[in-house]
């Protein structure tokens, strides 16, 4: 009986914490909240030294890769008004790829608005001749970002 009431007790604290972990921020809210409204897409694939165009790494991939995961989501719409930032930087056997959100922010202090890049992420590495490599690693960024995304829009979408 007393193993029952262990049992009972760590389950509670365990589904407590993984309630709190999914508590949202105001950094949550300020990076991500979009009211689930969909999102446009714009892609740069940079191809310094031709390396990405050696490797087969195009911008039509990366589109397609990304917009197909919107899609899925149901996040995607050409003429969405925020929109989801995929810039990719190849030189010689590098790359860079940096994710972003583009939101439309509005600052009281200046009394300004503009677009901003509120959440983002930026991943390095080597692509060992292969552009699957780097269509890989796009994919996990924007399986992150969709993530996210939805689950700070969840009450809305």
């Amino acid at each position: 009986m007393k193993n029952l009431f262990v049992g009972l007790f760590v389950g509670t604290l365990l589904t407590v914490q993984a309630s709190a972990n999914e508590a949202l921020s105001d950094f949550d809210r300020f990076t991500l909240w979009n009211s689930c409204n969909p999102l446009g897409l714009h892609v740069e694939v940079i191809d310094l030294r031709e390396k990405a165009q050696e490797i087969g790494l195009t911008t039509d991939r990366v589109e397609t890769l990304v917009r197909s995961r919107m899609r899925a989501a149901r996040i995607y719409d050409e003429d969405g008004f925020n929109y989801v930032l995929v810039h990719i930087q190849v030189i010689g056997g590098a790359y860079s790829l940096y994710f972003a959100l583009g939101k439309y922010l509005y600052d009281s202090s200046s009394n300004t608005s503009s677009f901003t890049s509120a959440w983002r992420r930026i991943v390095t590495g080597v692509h060992g001749g292969s552009s699957e490599h780097i269509l890989s690693v796009v994919s996990e960024g924007i399986d992150e970002f969709v993530d996210e995304y939805l689950r700070v829009n969840s009450s809305v979408c």
